[in-house]
């Protein structure tokens, strides 16, 4: 999403008051000029705290759960292999 989202050509179309269903809350404020029509990504991100870690450390982190989970499926099928020739 930060990759998606953090750049310049994201911009988010704000929703009126009477597009939002009761109860939801918009990250859209009311700016000096008058309503705001747009806000770039980079505000959704803030607004829902993703922006914590820089993308790199997410994408090692996504890496690293591949790896993972190949390991454990190499040494699964090894393990059930020899089970199957005993």
């Amino acid at each position: 999403m930060q990759i998606q989202f953090d750049t310049p050509k994201a911009q988010f179309r704000c929703s009126t008051p009477g597009e939002l269903k009761p109860g939801q809350v918009s990250i859209c404020d009311v700016g000096e000029d008058g309503p705001i029509k747009s806000i770039p990504g980079s505000t959704v991100l803030q607004s829902e705290g993703l922006d914590d870690l820089p993308w790199y450390i997410n994408l090692i982190v996504l890496l690293a759960f591949c790896i993972g989970s190949r390991v454990l499926a190499y040494y699964s099928l090894r393990r059930n292999s020899r089970r199957s020739k005993e």
